[in-house]
């Protein structure tokens, strides 16, 4: 699995990646792999088929192979545009002001959404007129949900993404929303710039009535994109991360003071543990 990508974006297809092989003719073998063993008799390639559930195993031996290279698999892509520290985000939205709307298939393989084998399948089910939304398109086919739609979406539109376990949170900037407003509307404050609140969120829609909340005054709300898992996961260490969980410091004074925390860690009073 590939740092920076969430969960949910790392099924095998996200492994896919192109290949090009110079053989000792002279002659270049190109194609896409979702994984490759090289032996001394030579090297298989596994090479995904259109229906994305098989693959054909294709063998080079090693007398004929000179040399071997591989692209970034659809994963190392997605993980590339994940942002991780608030230099980047900071350049993310101020490029958003002049971005260039992308192109939505073009989004969903910046994102690890599809990979390149199901966006061309379905570019070629859409047919030349293209009267088929290809969004749609892909959710009936099952590669994508309607939330991922949205997402895509929205990072066409240049909303940039943000990686939430590699993120550095600003706990000052956490605080200027109550963590009540943040599990309504799902959303994590990520630093402050100015007047403005820079806040995660995985679904844009709620984002009006987040900017309507009078937690909210006096700053401008800028919202980014996250994953939703990733969300969830940093809104339930949020209140331990702020020192806001009242068993986070009962818990630990307890627990250093009891005999068996004392020989768990090597300060042990063998008195006071068989009382325990």
């Amino acid at each position: 699995h590939v740092l920076g990508v969430p969960d949910e974006r790392s099924p095998h297809v996200m492994h896919e990646r192109g290949y090009c092989i110079e053989l000792a003719s002279g002659v270049e073998l190109t194609g896409r792999t979702l994984a490759h063993v090289k032996l001394p008799c030579g090297m298989f390639l596994f090479a995904p088929l259109a229906d994305q559930t098989l693959v054909q195993r294709v063998f080079v031996p090693a007398a004929s192979l000179v040399s071997v290279s591989f692209g970034p698999s659809a994963e190392e892509q997605a993980a590339a545009r994940w942002i991780s520290t608030p230099g980047q985000l900071t350049a993310a939205l101020d490029a958003q002001k002049t971005a260039q709307i992308r192109p939505l298939g073009q989004a969903l393989l910046d994102l690890g959404l599809v990979t390149p084998s199901q966006l061309e399948k379905a570019l070629s089910a859409q047919g030349h007129k293209r009267e088929a939304p290809l969004g749609e398109l892909l959710v009936a086919q099952g590669v994508i949900d309607a939330a991922d739609l949205q997402t895509a979406l929205a990072y066409k539109m240049g909303y940039p993404m943000v990686d939430l376990t590699r993120f550095p949170m600003d706990k000052s900037a956490a605080r200027k929303l109550p963590q009540a407003a943040m599990l309504e509307y799902s959303a994590v404050p990520l630093m402050e710039q100015g007047d403005r609140l820079i806040v995660a969120i995985g679904d844009l829609t709620r984002v009006p009535k987040l900017q309507g909340s009078r937690a909210l005054v006096g700053l401008k709300l800028v919202p980014v994109l996250a994953c939703r898992s990733r969300i969830a996961l940093a809104l339930s260490a949020l209140p331990q991360r702020l020192g806001t969980d009242c068993w986070s410091d009962n818990v630990s004074l307890q627990a250093s003071r009891s005999p068996l925390y004392a020989a768990l860690t090597g300060d042990t009073d063998f008195g006071r543990l068989a009382t325990y």
